[in-house]
């Protein structure tokens, strides 16, 4: 089902791309980290309230200021895998090897998911040197923050394999017609319904942002709210209500994906 040969090719060619992402990831989390380095003394009162006071804290910060990041490189991976041949016009190489589109179409998603998995492992290593580095002296007896963050880990790589099928899905019924632009078009309307559904709830009905935080998948893996459950300051309720989010999103990303390959079985790839 997956072709091995193809595979490798996809990494070789994929991998000044992924080294590009992995850069501009881990220069945020850095340039972010030396902000923090910088103003720590301010940030730990304001007004008399305490901003951040732990390394938890500082740790979502970081990880909620990368939140535009992890949607548009989903979507991008996702939208433009697949005619990515035809459109730089070496598709008839591809197609004419002995490979079935079946396999093509497997491998490919393969190799996204592998690759959201590689830089994510490499984000979570950098990430948790870097909250260590920090010196706050709660966070390696809290161990529950420690699980907090791998929670955040996990639930992020959840996040960005959602968009990426939702994405992938849609480039396999799309095939050649789908570009660039419209995965990063995307990618950022994901984040834009996220502001919306923001700015209504401080704004129009809390309630009804309950019901709205479904319509975008972003929300599931939002590290404020994660960290303040693990800290005690989210209730269970809470918590659930977003982490619930991923199971509508699973079931029309499963969906789409289904559609989107029989559209590429039947697809001119001429």
């Amino acid at each position: 089902m997956i072709n091995k040969q193809l595979l490798k090719k996809e990494f070789k060619q994929a991998k000044t791309m992924l080294t590009i992402w992995s850069i501009v990831i881990f220069s945020l989390s850095i340039l972010f980290m030396l902000i923090f380095f910088a103003v720590r003394n301010n940030l730990k009162q304001g007004n008399g309230i305490v901003l951040i006071d732990s390394s938890a804290d500082w740790f979502a910060a970081i990880a909620k200021n990368l939140y535009l990041i992890w949607p548009i490189f989903a979507s991008i991976l996702g939208i433009t895998l697949l005619g990515k041949e035809v459109r730089e016009q070496y598709g008839e190489y591809l197609y004419s090897m002995p490979l079935s589109r079946q396999t093509v179409w497997a491998t490919k998603m393969c190799f996204g998911v592998l690759a959201i998995l590689i830089v994510n492992l490499l984000f979570a290593v950098v990430m948790t040197g870097m909250t260590i580095v920090v010196g706050v002296p709660d966070l390696l007896p809290n161990g529950s923050q420690i699980g907090g963050m791998f929670m955040y880990f996990g639930l992020n790589i959840v996040m960005q394999l959602v968009i990426f099928l939702f994405c992938f899905g849609l480039g396999s019924a799309l095939n050649k017609r789908a570009s660039l632009g419209l995965s990063i078009a995307i990618g950022i309307g994901f984040f834009v319904v996220n502001i919306i559904i923001g700015v209504l709830k401080a704004f129009v009905d809390p309630t009804l942002y309950d019901i709205l935080t479904y319509l975008c998948p972003l929300n599931f893996a939002d590290s404020m709210l994660i960290m303040s459950f693990v800290n005690g300051k989210a209730t269970v309720n809470e918590f659930a209500i977003y982490t619930l989010i991923a199971v509508p999103w699973i079931l029309l990303c499963f969906g789409l994906t289904w559609w989107g390959r029989r559209k590429f079985m039947l697809s001119d790839l001429a």
